[in-house]
């Protein structure tokens, strides 16, 4: 690929390359902005380098135009949501501000965080990068206790932060500017607009108004060579129905264990109503054997968080061979549809296992969900979209990206906007609680959500009328009413979840579980991971432990991880939850450890 230099100026350069598969914009719109897969920003010695990875190679006359006349704008993420925008925020698309007179730049996140904006800091100045981890971020790099700590609880690191002292994610709805001298200035948090514009709305009126603006969303999606990442719930069925009021009929994927998985045949059955296509991604043996090779790819992009389970998307994006140049998802849709969460764990580890400095920090985090109090004392919908989705969500989106757009028509600014209102006027939300967020979960899987508090379904009862007796989730219909035969299968299916997790809570019981969920057709899971780590990547494991960068990181107690991995492999002990999340945390020092690349 090669590079080409658009412009040189006494404290700045800009150099652009083409995305060769990248998704291709329509041009000679008025509106149009600059549409890039990447863009990494390097400052150093008083002076500053950009290089942007464009989508469309006709946008390079806009950017040779942009260094003649003045200021250009520049996309990472949704585009066309940018294009439709007035003004930033959006919910789903960093903007890049470039005056390239002047040699000054200003990056402005969306209200979600996404696409993730990193910013590395070394002795020899700053890197920004979007939406990948800065390529300079990378050897000596000193651990971060607290990011560390938070992965261990929760699953991933809270507030920006990484598993690295020095690389951060900028935080959602902020503003990052780069003078003409290089320096990068102070984070700069942004207000979230006032709802006060809709206080006058009735709960009925925002259902009303957020089914507009979802439809508005759908269409603005360019769906040309794009997938649909299609589950049997109703936050993806609610996208595709979206998409099919436009008259955009895409091919749709979904993942899952075996063809008997709920998620697959509520999937496929809906696409036959519809004559759409439709494939199953089945994550089996040929899963299996690719998965150390998958995982060590998903470290490297995510530097280590939530590694495993972004292997079951590196996959999928494999299994259609660079088909597809965009994907598109219900992404957004538990959190904008009811304020769902994706996570009410937190997880105990064994803290023996790391570092006296990890094992204090550890330990003074409470064994709770994070974002409980942070819910309760501030503005439920701006902590919602702008923490927990990013920090629940970046290494997927980081992995995602890597192989295709990722786009949702939830990811909207209008429809966040009506949502936060929405979640003011819910009473069950004011205060939230661990144990009202638990039962507004159950009652999603098991009868939906109450239709007259619910856009989507009132959004499916409306424009979809070739797939409406096809249910949802644990077999109820979008209309109202329940599928019997549905509601069975999806009783096979919970009571696979509850072996799944019974192996894992009870390994006497684990071989009479196992051999009973294979008996089910294993409805219920995408991934063994517990015997994946034993078979194929234990070798993997084992080599990451012993290797010399993790060793000398400061993360682990030696002794004590190797005791843990010898009983957990030796069949002594069973130390999964430890296990699988010190593998993460080790994959990522490793790889980052490399000098390059």
């Amino acid at each position: 690929m090669n590079i080409n230099t658009i412009s040189t100026f006494a404290l700045g350069r800009i150099e652009v390359t083409t995305n060769p598969h990248g998704r291709q914009f329509p041009a000679g719109d008025s509106r149009a902005l600059i549409a890039a897969h990447e863009l990494s920003l390097v400052c150093a010695r008083g002076t500053w380098r950009v290089d942007i990875s464009l989508r469309n190679d006709r946008d390079r006359q806009l950017l040779a135009e942009a260094a003649a006349h003045g200021p250009v704008r520049c996309v990472i993420g949704d585009a066309d949501e940018a294009r439709a925008a007035t003004a930033v925020p959006c919910a789903n698309a960093l903007v890049i501000s470039l005056d390239l007179r002047h040699s000054t730049l200003a990056l402005s996140t969306s209200l979600t965080g996404l696409p993730p904006l990193f910013v590395y800091r070394s002795d020899s100045g700053a890197s920004l990068s979007s939406p990948f981890i800065p390529a300079t971020a990378r050897g000596s790099l000193q651990p971060d206790a607290d990011g560390i700590a938070d992965m261990l609880r929760w699953g991933h690191p809270l507030d920006g932060r990484t598993l690295f002292a020095n690389l951060k994610a900028v935080a959602a709805y902020a503003t990052v500017t780069v003078s003409a001298d290089g320096s990068v200035g102070a984070v700069r948090p942004l207000q979230w607009p006032s709802l006060e514009d809709l206080s006058s709305l009735t709960r009925e009126d925002i259902v009303r108004e957020q089914m507009a603006a979802f439809s508005e969303a759908a269409g603005r999606i360019d769906a040309r060579n794009a997938f649909m990442s299609l589950s049997g719930g109703l936050d993806s069925r609610t996208s595709l129905v979206g998409l099919l009021q436009h008259g955009h009929r895409v091919p749709c994927l979904t993942m899952g264990a075996s063809l008997d998985n709920l998620d697959v045949r509520l999937a496929q059955a809906f696409c036959k109503a519809h004559g759409l296509q439709h494939h199953a991604v089945l994550l089996d043996d040929a899963f299996r054997l690719k998965a150390p090779t998958l995982l060590l790819k998903s470290a490297e992009l995510t530097g280590g968080v939530s590694c495993l389970s972004q292997t079951a998307d590196l996959f999928l994006y494999q299994s259609v061979s660079g088909s597809f140049a965009a994907r598109i998802s219900g992404n957004l849709g538990n959190q904008v549809g009811r304020g769902g969460v994706e996570s009410l764990s937190a997880y105990q580890p064994r803290p023996e296992v790391f570092s006296a400095e990890v094992r204090q920090r550890l330990l003074a985090r409470p064994v709770a969900p994070w974002f409980i109090p942070r819910l309760a004392a501030g503005d439920y919908g701006e902590i919602l979209f702008g923490q927990e989705v990013p920090y629940w969500s970046l290494g997927n989106y980081v992995a995602g990206s890597s192989c295709a757009l990722q786009l949702t028509p939830y990811a909207d600014s209008r429809l966040m906007h009506l949502a936060r209102a929405a979640f003011a006027r819910d009473s069950e939300l004011q205060p939230a609680s661990w144990k009202t967020l638990r039962e507004r979960d159950l009652q999603h899987r098991l009868v939906g959500t109450p239709k007259r508090l619910s856009f989507q379904r009132q959004f499916l009862v409306d424009n979809d009328l070739q797939g409406r007796e096809i249910p949802l989730n644990w077999g109820w219909r979008a209309a109202g009413g329940r599928s019997f035969g549905w509601s069975l299968s999806a009783m096979v299916s919970a009571a696979d979840a509850a072996l799944i997790k019974m192996t894992r809570k009870a390994p006497a019981l684990r071989p009479a579980a196992r051999w009973l969920s294979t008996r089910l057709g294993r409805r219920s899971a995408l991934v063994d991971w517990p015997s994946l780590i034993k078979t194929q990547l234990r070798e993997l494991a084992l080599d990451t432990f012993a290797s010399r960068e993790v060793r000398q990181a400061g993360v682990f107690d030696a002794a004590a991880l190797d005791r843990m991995v010898r009983d957990h492999f030796n069949g002594v002990a069973d130390h999964y939850q430890t296990l699988s999340r010190s593998l993460e945390i080790a994959l990522g020092v490793s790889c980052r450890s490399r000098a390059s690349a």
